[in-house]
């Protein structure tokens, strides 16, 4: 009776061994697959990702690009931005801008002010958008037509917005 005891128990024992073993090698530390070409994965051959993601330092990314506003008077502005090929997918404001956006077709409206009366910054508005894989012919963003205003509301003259890298 004694011999089967131990006969039980190793048997119990080298389950237990084979089970974890299946679990540990199914577990296995390589993590997910990163497929060259896909989002914050490496970049394909000749610096090539997949559609809507650009290669930026040898890895497939979004980009973002800030908001340079010539006047540093301007305390509040409105642009239209045209994306004919859809490449924009928001836009962010920081915490001392109050803004919207509004997609219409090709054009995107966006309007901000600041909630202080403190100049514009280019990192105060992030427009976050994707480019094509560089095989691709696109147009890139551009802005059609844009207005800034002064603390009182005023209209300011020859004031130019253009997109940041």
């Amino acid at each position: 009776m004694r011999h089967w005891h131990w006969v039980r128990r190793t048997w119990m024992t080298q389950i237990i061994i084979l089970l974890s073993i299946y679990f540990l090698a199914s577990c296995s530390s390589k993590g997910k697959q990163c497929p060259e070409g896909t989002l914050n994965c490496p970049c394909k051959k000749n610096n090539i990702c997949d559609l809507q993601l650009v290669c930026i330092a040898n890895k497939c990314s979004a980009n973002t690009a800030g908001l340079k506003i010539t006047d540093a008077n301007a305390r509040a502005c409105e642009l239209v931005v045209h994306d004919q090929a859809g490449l924009i997918n928001s836009v962010q404001f920081s915490d001392s801008i109050l803004g919207s956006y509004l997609r219409r077709g090709a054009n995107l409206a966006i309007s901000f002010t600041a909630r202080t009366d403190t100049a514009l910054q280019p990192s105060d508005v992030a427009i976050t958008y994707v480019s094509r894989a560089s095989t691709q012919q696109t147009a890139a963003p551009t802005i059609i037509t844009s207005h800034c205003f002064d603390r009182l509301g005023k209209t300011l003259p020859n004031v130019s917005l253009s997109l940041l890298p």
